[in-house]
């Protein structure tokens, strides 16, 4: 609700998928740190494989890419995740090894009294499944 989209293309292949590029612009430029922000979403999977992230001067900032593309219980996402920025020519991953779904944890993992502790999520499953 707070950008309004624009196809721009369509046929650009990234991590083996054909993709649709989007455009994205803010409804409301005060509340926005971007002038636009460019998306290519996966055309045969509901996934993100890369955002460009424009400032107010429409300056290339950030670049988001997504890699790794699985899907597990029916439900798509990326393996890896950069986050590179441009101008300090540094960047962030996020490398996710196992995936598990609908494991219900306990509420009280989410408590302000557990943050400091280190609690395992682990259960009778190994490695995610892909189907």
């Amino acid at each position: 609700d707070d950008f309004n989209y624009q196809l721009q293309g369509d046929g650009e292949t990234m991590e083996g998928h054909k993709t649709r590029k989007l455009v994205a612009t803010p409804l409301d430029m005060a509340r926005s740190q971007y002038k636009f922000l460019n998306y290519w979403i996966a055309q045969d999977a509901p996934a993100v494989l890369q955002i460009e992230m424009y400032d107010r001067q429409g300056v290339l900032v950030r670049v988001l890419r997504a890699s790794g593309l699985r899907r597990v219980q029916g439900i798509w996402g990326a393996r890896r995740l950069e986050m590179r920025s441009v101008q300090e020519g540094t960047r962030t991953i996020l490398s996710i090894r196992r995936v598990r779904l609908n494991i219900h944890p306990d509420a009280a993992l989410f408590m302000p009294e557990a943050l400091g502790s280190v609690q395992s999520l682990e259960g009778p499953q190994g490695d995610d499944a892909s189907d």
